[in-house]
């Protein structure tokens, strides 16, 4: 699998292990240790089947509908918690153990989520979103808050 990107945390490394990368095949996954390497952390998608999922099938269809695509990660320092922007599902958030991340509900909807990032002092989560740079040729950010 092809990692997407990496987030290189100090303060999450000593504590939680770390980096952290998506994999194209829907994916987080962190490293553990040098004699463990790579361990899976999480996914955004319930219903992701390794035996799809995996790349392993011979099939060539794109599953990122189905396993997701872990674009951008975020950690949230005041949370301990790792935000995702998925592709084609959306922005998630899940914690330090890992597991299926939950979506975060709200008005706000995605057609590419590529990009996080989270203010330290404030927390407001801001998300770069590529759906229309495809379609109308300009990259556009939202802003995203909890209540």
């Amino acid at each position: 699998m092809v990692p997407i990107l990496f987030l290189f945390l100090c303060f999450q490394q000593i504590r939680n292990g770390g980096p952290y990368t998506g994999l194209n095949d829907g994916r987080i996954v962190k490293f553990q240790d040098s004699e463990t390497g790579f361990v899976d952390f999480a996914t955004t998608t319930s219903n992701r089947s390794k035996e799809l999922c995996d790349g392993t099938n011979g099939s060539r269809m794109n599953t990122s509908l189905v396993c997701g695509k872990p674009i951008g990660l975020e950690f949230n320092h005041k949370t301990n918690e790792l935000y995702i922007a998925d592709a084609y599902h959306g922005l998630f958030v899940v914690g330090m153990d890992g597991g299926v991340a939950t979506k975060l509900s709200g008005e706000t909807h995605f057609d590419y989520a590529d990009g996080i990032d989270i203010d330290p002092i404030e927390g407001v989560i801001y998300i770069t979103d590529l759906g229309n740079v495809f379609s109308h040729g300009v990259v556009h950010a939202s802003r995203y808050e909890e209540v």
